[in-house]
């Protein structure tokens, strides 16, 4: 789908890769369906998960897709090949998003022809590793 930076509600396929995210995933999931961004899909790129990631995903609205060998850039492509929207999100499910307007504000970016891509600060969750916190707070100030 070509995108239309004149489209004031474009499609939004969100892209979360997993393995073993039993942990996260349900929390990012919801905090996903909580945003006031409504044109939107999530497709699940699954490698393999042996945890109860798959039984957690089953209770939300979301297109699954099965992959044998996890390589990132491959994962990604496999979730954009199955996608409807004009922009692409690509989300780690332990990246939960802090707040209920967070991809409202990643699309209005896209107004601006001169816009190609854009990202979100990453902030630690209160139980985040201290090394994990100073790497954050390092690379995302």
């Amino acid at each position: 789908m070509k995108f239309n930076s004149q489209n004031k509600n474009p499609k939004v396929s969100i892209i979360i890769r997993t393995k073993n995210e039993e942990q996260w995933i349900e929390q990012c999931l919801n905090k996903i369906h909580k945003q006031n961004y409504e044109n939107y899909e999530i497709i699940i790129v699954d490698n393999k998960s042996k945890d109860t990631t798959l039984n957690k995903i089953s209770k939300f609205k979301v297109k699954l897709v099965k992959i044998n060998k996890f390589f990132p850039g491959d994962a990604i492509n496999k979730g954009i090949k199955k996608s409807l929207g004009e922009i692409i999100v690509c989300l780690s499910a332990h990246c939960i998003p802090e707040s209920d307007d967070w991809l409202k504000k990643l699309v209005r970016n896209f107004k601006d022809k001169k816009v190609a891509g854009v990202y979100g600060r990453q902030l630690p969750l209160a139980y985040s590793s201290d090394f994990d916190k100073r790497d954050l707070y390092t690379f995302f100030e």
